[in-house]
């Protein structure tokens, strides 16, 4: 057993990601500022290097149920289609829908311009490009 938790970590490997598949192609890249807001992600297409990534993520999941599913790909949409950008969302019967996205003083606007009532529905997300793989891994003790 490996340091305090129990767990034998050295079977523990870290997620390999084929970072080359994920980056999207320019001609992916440059349509993602126009895309029409309000976007629902559910509406956006889903092209083969995105699917991939997202049936992997899928296929490490214990349990599959709807709302995970889509929770997981929702959350690869924002990333693939509105990474480097600071994105509004709100959520709908049907899933997120992107209100606005751009940079900080684009979405302030927007966020501005919606009715009051509106705005305690909206999160803002900062959203690294997709290009930007962070991964973590569990902490490892030394004892």
């Amino acid at each position: 057993m490996g340091g305090r938790s129990g767990y034998n970590l050295a079977k523990i490997t870290p997620l390999q990601w084929d970072i080359q598949a994920m980056q999207p192609t320019p001609s992916q890249a440059a349509p993602r500022k126009a895309l029409q807001l309000p976007q629902a992600l559910k509406d956006l297409g889903t092209p083969p290097p995105l699917a991939e990534v997202i049936q992997s993520e899928l296929a490490r999941c214990p349990f599959r149920t709807r709302e995970w599913q889509r929770w997981i790909e929702e959350e690869f949409k924002l990333q693939y289609f509105y990474g480097g950008m600071e994105v509004l969302c709100m959520d709908s019967p049907e899933g997120r829908v992107v209100v606005a996205a751009g940079s900080v003083e684009e979405v302030g606007e927007a966020f501005r311009q919606l009715p009051p009532k509106e705005r305690g529905k909206v999160v803002l997300i900062s959203l690294d490009g997709w290009d930007e793989v962070v991964i973590s891994g569990p902490i490892y003790d030394e004892d």
